[in-house]
């Protein structure tokens, strides 16, 4: 087996994990990032990540469930949960500080993030959503978003309060799909080939191909 060549074209790649996603739409959706590891640039006022996926939604800071960053002069806040699996996300839903300082979310960023056949961390897509509502949905049914890690953050300098990250969706099985691919490399003369893609469930991709 072989990592993901660059033989096997985008498409084909695209196409495999679209299969596997469809396979995923039909399962419960659940929240994903419930009780998961969390992290965040800093901490202020002992309001760690983990608050954000404790399952308490109420946005009151003295009920000790609103994350806090520290401010730093030198970088912009971010908040991270690792869902542990590669999932299907169909929707996320922020809870905000509603005691005070819901305006700290204006303009906060939304990112999907998986692991690439190299084994590296890559972005998968951004968004904006934030405002100073106290529930934010963001939804995913547009197209098909393959994640295990979601990231938020704030474009410029400040201070990141969160209540609530919910990560709707589903768990992707570890699968094998096929696709085909024009074959370039340098031991045969064209033509095409079938590949066998397996996508793990930690976001990674390894293939090899039929000769």
């Amino acid at each position: 087996a072989t990592t993901l060549a660059g033989n096997l074209n985008l498409e084909g790649i695209r196409v495999a994990m679209t299969l596997a996603a469809l396979s995923s739409e039909n399962s419960p959706e659940e929240n994903l990032s419930y009780l998961k590891t969390a992290w965040q640039s800093s901490t202020a006022y002992e309001a760690e990540a983990s608050r954000a996926v404790d399952g308490n939604t109420d946005g009151d800071w003295d009920l000790n469930s609103v994350t806090h960053t520290d401010w730093d002069h030198s970088a912009p806040p971010y908040w991270w949960v690792d869902l542990q699996s590669l999932s299907l996300i169909r929707r996320i839903v922020v809870y905000n500080r509603v005691d005070c300082c819901s305006s700290r979310l204006v303009g906060a960023l939304v990112s999907l993030h998986r692991m690439n056949s190299d084994g590296q961390w890559e972005m998968m897509h951004e968004r904006e959503f934030g405002t100073s509502e106290a529930v934010q949905t963001i939804d995913f049914t547009d197209d098909v978003y393959l994640a295990t890690r979601v990231r938020i953050r704030l474009p410029e300098l400040g201070v990141l309060s969160i209540a609530e990250v919910e990560v709707l969706g589903s768990v992707l099985e570890a699968a094998n799909f096929t696709a085909d691919s024009d074959h370039t490399g340098p031991s045969a003369g064209g033509g095409r080939r079938s590949w066998t893609i397996r996508i793990g469930t930690g976001g990674n991709m390894y293939s090899h191909y039929a000769p």
